[in-house]
C-alpha cells in the first residue's frame, strides 16, 4: 500500500488508491492524481506535483510528503 507520509512530522496522512488519494483515517478522497499533477477532487484546482518520491507544493515548491511502500 503505497501512503504520503508528512516530511515535517513522518506521519501517515494519505494513502493512494488507483488515482486516488484518500485520507487514512476517514478512507474519504481528497485529490486525483493526474500524471504528475495532483488536484483537488470538489474543486479540481492544482495543489501538488509529484517529484520522484516528494510531493512538492505547487505555489512554493517546497515539499510537503514523501510518498513511501
Amino acid at each position: 500500500m503505497t501512503r504520503w507520509v508528512e516530511i515535517n512530522s513522518g506521519n501517515p496522512v494519505y494513502r493512494i488508491r488507483d488515482t486516488r488519494v484518500v485520507d487514512i483515517n476517514s478512507g474519504n478522497p481528497v485529490y486525483r492524481i493526474r500524471g504528475d499533477r495532483v488536484v483537488d477532487i470538489n474543486s479540481g484546482n492544482l495543489v501538488y506535483r509529484i517529484r520522484d518520491t516528494r510531493v512538492v507544493d505547487i505555489n512554493s515548491g517546497n515539499p510537503v510528503y514523501r510518498i513511501r511502500e
